[in-house]
């Protein structure tokens, strides 16, 4: 499934709630736990995350033995020497600061692209044709687009403009018809009194946009046009001038010392004795300086533009209980809970046909039944996620018969649960 585009999957299957909800919590408190039974796209949801965040991603499996010295590093004994050896945190941060805004540097031109829509940010950029034809023409593949959201200022009725990211240009401008740039808002989850005033009649200039990169935190316009050096990931340089269509401002950019977002995926956290190798970064993250200190001569690193995602596997036994409080306070919790419709939708995602489709909707309501005749446990833990029947209509499709492709995937449960699915599948 790595060639799945991971956040339209889990948009179709779960809705932009799901999504939406988890990239806030972890901007805010830089570490999420994702929870759920096994094949409800926790991994997936860790590595759409990273995508929303432009952040360079490391997963990691976690094990029983796994320890600080592999999350941070630690001192090693080579060549009868004693050195310093990075961990899964430092080498990512070490390359993530190489890594900076290195697709930028070339830009012939920037402009700025001032929003209501936060959720269209760094995707695309699109105006009337009638209207911005000077402008959209300008606009060449190769070039960079600031991103800015208007955003209303606490206890105020004013607005302010705050630049979030910066993408690159993917091509030069296509004319679409309304109809068409109406659906493509649509998908990108745009609310609809953002698009309303399209008409289908009508023609737009789009352009497309790859490569968005997160600044480090948002920064108002004003700040810019003061000439403050902002440390983000570069520096925002004074405005040269204004245009005029949907507010431009064309901006100068250049490179100093910053660091690209990195994310670390922490798979099956529950394998392990998190409150070990996540101790330091429990405090770090509760600092102001979100530093942890690596002891003498290593230095220090710097948490600050780092986030964590952990995935558990409620199917296993006390995975609650054994992750811990000092765990569950830390990283705010986003519950995936396998549910009928979600087998639907990922079968039409991956396009299987109606007969497979049914089978798989027979196969989960009997999986379903069994379990939640089963009075010893919770459910909703144990319920298979829409990734086994993904895995079962595959093998169908490769020729495999009913009761074989059953047993295949769903051996486990008739084995745990007794619920004999896959004899009925004969």
């Amino acid at each position: 499934m790595s060639s799945v585009d991971s956040c339209q999957l889990l948009a179709e299957i779960y809705g932009d709630d799901l999504i939406e909800n988890a990239s806030k919590l972890l901007k805010e408190f830089q570490a999420v736990l994702l929870l759920g039974p096994p094949g409800t796209g926790k991994t997936v949801l860790g590595r759409c995350l990273a995508e929303r965040l432009n952040a360079m991603l490391r997963e990691v499996s976690v094990h029983g033995w796994f320890s600080r010295m592999d999350l941070i590093g630690g001192y090693v004994l080579q060549g009868g020497e004693t050195v310093w050896k990075d961990g899964v945190v430092l080498e990512a941060v070490r390359r993530a600061e190489t890594a900076a805004l290195s697709q930028y540097y070339s830009c012939p031109k920037f402009f700025i692209e001032v929003t209501r829509d936060e959720k269209h940010v760094g995707r695309i950029l699109w105006s009337p044709a009638k209207l911005h034809y000077k402008y959209m023409t300008e606009v060449k593949q190769g070039d960079c687009v600031i991103h800015a959201v208007e955003k209303k200022v606490e206890r105020s009725r004013r607005t302010e403009k705050v630049l979030v990211g910066i993408s690159r240009v993917k091509n030069s401008y296509k004319v679409w018809e309304g109809e068409d740039l109406k659906e493509c808002l649509k998908k990108l989850g745009s609310p609809q009194e953002y698009y309303s005033g399209i008409l289908n009649k009508n023609k737009y200039y789009v352009v497309e946009l790859e490569g968005y990169t997160l600044f480090t935190r948002e920064v108002t316009t004003r700040e810019v046009e003061e000439k403050v050096c902002i440390s983000l990931t570069g520096y925002l340089g004074q405005i040269k001038d204004r245009g005029k269509a949907l507010e431009i401002l064309r901006l100068g950019f250049q490179k100093v010392e910053g660091r690209a977002p990195v994310l670390i995926l922490l798979d099956e956290i529950n394998r392990g004795e998190p409150e070990r190798f996540l101790a330091e970064v429990f405090t770090a993250l509760s600092t102001p300086d979100k530093k942890i200190e690596l002891g003498h001569e290593a230095g220090t690193v710097d948490l600050n533009n780092v986030y964590f995602v952990a995935t558990a596997n409620t199917a296993d036994i006390g995975v609650l209980g054994g992750l811990g409080f000092a765990l569950q306070r830390r990283f705010k919790r986003v519950v995936l809970t396998p549910r009928k419709e979600h087998v639907e939708k990922a079968l039409r995602y991956f396009r299987f046909g109606d007969e497979l489709l049914t089978e798989a909707v027979e196969l989960w309501q009997r999986i379903e039944d069994c379990i939640r005749n089963s009075s010893t446990i919770r459910p909703e833990d144990y319920l298979p996620g829409w990734a086994y029947f993904v895995d079962y209509a595959r093998l169908r499709r490769e020729g495999f018969e009913r009761a074989e492709a059953c047993r295949n995937v769903f051996g486990i449960y008739d084995e745990r649960f007794g619920c004999n699915v896959c004899e009925r599948q004969s």
